[in-house]
């Protein structure tokens, strides 16, 4: 027996036909007759049609189809067909039919998934009636679609779920263990594993049609949130009719959902103490975060907030609140204040009128007293290693009291681990090594004390280091971010413990001559302190042509070598180091830090020299209007600053493109844009050595001087030429040289308003004007110099003899 449609739902009409065979050997003459059973009894009651005379064949097979239309109710129905005729075997001449109520699509919906647990909890989904029907799952399955799908019965029994109502469908029963009340009826059941990445959910009732699924997508929501429906009229394949579950446990299983649109509802969202992580007898004041999901405005909110130590049970204060419009979010904040000595237990319950889920009305929060923020700082990190050392990070008890690490994590921002679940005490002022697992034997010749842990792996480039004490409160924590190059087992150390963890000004690679200082004083801390003027800015290149690069280049003022590793230069608010690692400036010494490269290129003699920095930028961030430049050490002292001027430069150089400012005089003031000026080097500048209009100390008197003299200009390779050298007492000069005979004619211009520096010298080559060669005699050499900032003029004459072999 069979009914045609086999889909139809409650108030259809269908036929029902028999299946008929002839298993004996001679032909059989028959009627069918189709009985009700109205008290489902299995006992026929009344007569519905009988069939006209049938005749069927030995072997042969017929479907009969009866006439009447039979009307799906919302109970099961019985109904009986016999043959009229009894043949030699009448135990098979009838049959039941039991005529299923069936439910139109949709009429149990999918309206909740929980796909991606955490904390174990179990997978669930939660199915709604969405019909006007009394349904019955027994039989019911539930099921995946992707890869090969599984169907699993919800239940073998008789459940009934009531119009308009949940029913949770889970794992098993350890879903109450995260989730305060679940209203709905629940069942479990082992359905099959849910893809984190994406599945589909089946619904299929007791005949094996499909009422309800849906495919989702793991963007679709958030690990270890549900996803929700939004709306139950709208399709469930739909993917925008789905989000992640914002109710304060993450999901809402057995009651409305916490994205469904409500006319009426106002949700606590998170409650807190001010401050967030108090400390023993710190006195906090509650904050509470609510927000109207409704969809009209509420109006007559009282709040009301309790405490306690064990439950809150004692009422701290009633708030009001006139209305709330729809989609807005509050905090409010108790005027009153509550003593924390140990663990303090803080509730809120919300009343308004008609709110359509009370369940998230109502919040409570366990708050421990802790400890305060940098109470426990990272003091030193050893993320990139080789031969077999291990990564690790030493912690520092910064405060005044001893500090039990049981419970205490430490993470690097995408992994998290528990530091110890022993008892283990770090006294104050003290070190403590967390190491992960790779060499035990590492620490072993060191007096260190060590927490073999799972550390988590650390980046060599880039990563984030957290600690986190038993309250899961951030205590510490820094960013770091390193370049490329640096050297293997190299450890990174804090230079101060009072400024910042986040500050990069406070961290530098450790200048140990081990690489490292694990259990002991950074070392930076044993290092001598530095003075103002120790190292000064000597040399700016602010203006290159494009194939030159911007450059500074730094002097040692003083009598010894000074330690520059750590050091760095701020140009504006960029910050750039001269060393990583160890690295001891001479006394008298220069260094240069550079752009990139095409220095090189530029200033040949740099390509042997050690004493520079290329870090591989497009520039220092120098410009051509001036800027404030610091030079830093390694404790974070300001050991030079300057705030230069493009208009230091010689007023008379008409293009000042790819010539650097040079310091005059290192003893003078470096802040006076008289001891600054242009590089008179033929190479616009001269980084890594002594500046070309450098004067060591003030000349008393100017000087002019030629040698040889008498020189014999006449091609044997003998004395064919004179320098003529001069001292000036101005630091940097326009100059001009001409020659005259001994009756006052000028015979040649050497020189003619060219820019010196002190000191310099020219060569003479005994041509005239045009280019041919003086006679023998005397001649006159008539230099002047002026300084175009004060107009200074100094006036030199000197004699020359001009001389031929006889």
């Amino acid at each position: 027996m069979f009914i045609s449609p086999n889909d139809a739902v409650i108030s259809d009409s269908i036929n029902i036909f028999a299946k008929i065979k002839n298993i004996g050997k001679k032909e059989f003459n028959f009627s069918l007759q189709l009985f009700d059973d109205l008290s489902n009894d299995f006992i026929e009651d009344n007569l519905i049609e009988q069939t006209k005379l049938i005749s069927i064949n030995s072997d042969d097979s017929l479907n009969i189809e009866f006439s009447t239309k039979i009307k799906v109710e919302e109970i099961p129905k019985n109904y009986l067909i016999k043959t009229t005729k009894d043949d030699d075997d009448g135990t098979n001449n009838y049959k039941w039919l039991t005529i299923q109520p069936g439910y139109p699509k949709k009429s149990i919906i999918i309206n909740e998934i929980m796909f991606s647990p955490i904390n174990d909890e179990p997978e669930w989904l939660e199915i709604f009636n969405n019909s006007n029907f009394v349904i019955n799952l027994n039989d019911w399955e539930v099921g995946d679609v992707l890869t090969n799908p599984v169907f699993t019965k919800i239940t073998n029994e008789d459940i009934f779920i009531e119009p308009n109502s949940y029913l949770v469908i889970a794992k098993d029963e350890t879903i109450f263990n995260y989730h305060k009340i679940i209203l709905s009826q629940t069942v479990f059941t082992k359905f099959a594993n849910l893809n984190n990445d994406s599945d589909g959910i089946v619904i299929k009732d007791n005949r094996e049609i499909t009422i309800d699924s849906v495919l989702y997508e793991s963007n679709w929501g958030t690990r270890g949130n549900s996803i929700e429906r939004k709306n139950k009229s709208f399709s469930s394949t739909n993917k925008n009719n789905w989000g992640t579950s914002i109710d304060i446990e993450g999901s809402t299983p057995g009651r409305v959902n916490s994205i469904s649109p409500k006319n009426i509802d106002i949700a606590a969202i998170a409650i807190n103490t001010i401050p967030k992580n108090p400390v023993k007898n710190d006195f906090v004041t509650i904050q509470l975060k609510l927000k109207n999901y409704g969809e009209q405005n509420s109006e007559s909110v009282k709040i009301k907030f309790y405490y306690g130590n064990k439950v809150p049970d004692n009422l701290l204060e009633e708030i009001d609140i006139n209305s709330i419009n729809k989609g807005d979010t509050l905090n409010i904040i108790t005027t009153k204040k509550i003593k924390i000595e140990d663990t303090l237990i803080i509730a809120a319950q919300i009343q308004t009128q008609n709110d359509e889920d009370i369940i998230n009305n109502y919040i409570e929060k366990s708050i421990i007293a802790g400890f305060n923020l940098h109470t426990l700082l990272i003091n030193e990190i050893m993320f990139k290693t080789e031969n077999d050392a291990p990564e690790w990070i030493e912690l520092y008890n910064n405060a005044d009291s001893t500090i039990n690490l049981k419970g205490w994590q430490i993470s690097n921002g995408n992994l998290t681990s528990i530091i110890t679940e022993e008892n283990i005490f770090i006294e104050p002022n003290d070190f403590i090594v967390l190491s992960d697992l790779t060499n035990k034997n590492y620490f072993e010749k060191e007096e260190v004390k060590v927490i073999y842990t799972e550390l988590p792996e650390l980046n060599d480039r880039k990563d984030d280091v957290i600690i986190y004490d038993y309250r899961n409160a951030v205590i510490d924590s820094i960013n770091y971010e390193v370049s490329n190059y640096m050297i293997p087992n190299i450890s990174l150390e804090r230079i101060s413990l009072s400024s910042e963890s986040s500050d990069q000004l406070n961290w530098t690679f450790s200048l140990s001559s081990f690489g490292s200082t694990p259990g002991n004083e950074n070392s930076v801390k044993t290092l001598p302190s530095n003075n103002f003027g120790d190292l000064i800015f000597t040399e700016i290149m602010f203006n290159p042509n494009e194939n030159n690069s911007e450059y500074l280049e730094i002097y040692n003022t003083g009598e010894n070598p000074i330690e520059i590793g750590g050091w760095k230069v701020m140009v504006g608010e960029v910050i750039f180091t001269l060393s990583d690692f160890s690295y001891m400036l001479n006394s008298q010494s220069y260094f240069t830090l550079s752009a990139d490269s095409s220095i090189y290129d530029n200033y040949e003699w740099l390509k042997d020299s050690d004493k520079i920095k290329i870090v591989n930028a497009s520039s220092l961030g120098l410009t051509n209007t001036g800027k404030a430049i610091y030079l830093i050490d390694y404790k974070n002292e300001i050991i030079d600053s300057l705030n230069y001027s493009e208009a230091w430069h010689n007023s008379a150089f008409e293009e000042t493109k790819n010539i650097s400012l040079e310091l005059i005089n290192v003893n003078l003031d470096r802040t006076r844009s008289s001891n600054w000026s242009s590089s008179v080097s033929s190479f616009g500048g001269s980084p890594g050595k002594q500046n070309s209009i450098y004067v060591d100390k003030s000349i008393s008197q100017t000087k002019l001087s030629i040698s040889p003299n008498p020189f014999s200009p006449d091609n044997d390779g003998f004395e064919d030429f004179t320098i003529i050298s001069y001292n000036l007492k101005e630091a940097i000069s326009q100059i001009r040289i001409r020659i005259f005979d001994s009756k006052g004619r000028m015979v040649r211009t050497l020189a003619n308003n060219i820019p010196s520096g002190s000191q310099g010298e020219i060569i003479f080559d005994g041509l005239d004007t045009l280019g041919n060669p003086l006679r023998i005699g005397i001649y006159i050499i008539l230099f002047e110099a002026i300084n175009p900032n004060n107009a200074v003029v100094e006036v030199l004459k000197e004699v020359v003899v001009v001389a031929r072999k006889l």
